[in-house]
C-alpha cells in the first residue's frame, strides 16, 4: 500500500514548495502535467512559467527540486504523449503514466518503448469510468500498473469524488488480478478504504494533503494509518 502526494502546479516554484513540506514523509510524489489541449488546465511547464527550469533540467543542467529524495510519478495529461517521452524521461521519473484517451495506438507506443527504458522506468496507464476495458487487453502485459481516475473531468484539482470509480476500480481488479491498481483524484478519508478493497493498492492524493491551514505530513501520515487498517 502506498500514499502518493500529487501536485498540480502552474510554476516550478510552486512544485517546489509543495514537495519541501511532504519530503519528511514521502518517498513518492506524482507530478501532473497539463498542456491545456489534452485537458483544459495548464500546469508547469505548459503555464508558460519557469520554462527556463525545464530546459536546464532537460540539458542536465538542473533537477526536479529535491530529486535525491524523493521519487518522481509523472501524470501525462497531455496530447500526443508518445512525442514526448524523450523529454519526460530527461526528467528522471521512475514511473509514468499514459492516459490511455491520449495514445492513437497504445499497443504499438508500449513495445516500441527501449526494453533499458522499461527496465529502469515503470509505465502504467490511467482509465476513466468512459473508457471502453476492452482496450486494456492488447496492452496488459506491456504495462506495470492502470491508474483509475477517480474523477469526472481528468486535470482539474479539487473535484468531487466520482462514486463510480469505485466499480471501475473493482471490474479492472477482477479482469486482472496481478495487475497493481492506483487510484488519482478526489481520493480522501472517507472513499480510501473502500477503494482498497475494490482492488487498489496506490492512492494519489493532492487537495486533501495540501489543504489549506493542515500539516501536509500529518495529512500523509493519517492516510497511511487508514489504509493499513
Amino acid at each position: 500500500m502506498q500514499i502518493i502526494p500529487a501536485i498540480l502546479q502552474k510554476s516550478f516554484y510552486e512544485i517546489e514548495k509543495e514537495i519541501s513540506q511532504i519530503v519528511d514523509v514521502a518517498k513518492f510524489v506524482q507530478v501532473d502535467f497539463c498542456d491545456g489541449v489534452f485537458v483544459l488546465s495548464k500546469t508547469w511547464p505548459y503555464a508558460g512559467v519557469d520554462t527556463d527550469i525545464y530546459k536546464s533540467i532537460l540539458n542536465q543542467e538542473a533537477g526536479m527540486p529535491y530529486w535525491e529524495e524523493v521519487d518522481f510519478e509523472f501524470d501525462l495529461m497531455i496530447a500526443n504523449p508518445e512525442e514526448k517521452l524523450d523529454d519526460f524521461i530527461s526528467l528522471g521519473p521512475k514511473r509514468i503514466v499514459f492516459h490511455l484517451a491520449s495514445l492513437s495506438n497504445p499497443k504499438e507506443f508500449f513495445r516500441s518503448i527501449d526494453p533499458y527504458v522499461k527496465e529502469n522506468i515503470e509505465f502504467g496507464v490511467a482509465i476513466t469510468i468512459d473508457d471502453d476495458l476492452k482496450k486494456l487487453k492488447e496492452i496488459i502485459n506491456e504495462i506495470s500498473f492502470v491508474q483509475c481516475m477517480g474523477i469526472e473531468k481528468v486535470g482539474l484539482q479539487g473535484q468531487p469524488f466520482e462514486p463510480l470509480s469505485v466499480a471501475l476500480v473493482k471490474s479492472v481488479h477482477d479482469l486482472y488480478p496481478d495487475i497493481l491498481i492506483s487510484v488519482d483524484g478526489a481520493v480522501d478519508k472517507e472513499n480510501i478504504l473502500r477503494l482498497r478493497d475494490a482492488g487498489a493498492s496506490r492512492f494519489c492524493v493532492g487537495s486533501a494533503i495540501f489543504s489549506e491551514n493542515e500539516d501536509p505530513c500529518e495529512q500523509y501520515r493519517e492516510f497511511f494509518d487508514i489504509i493499513k487498517r
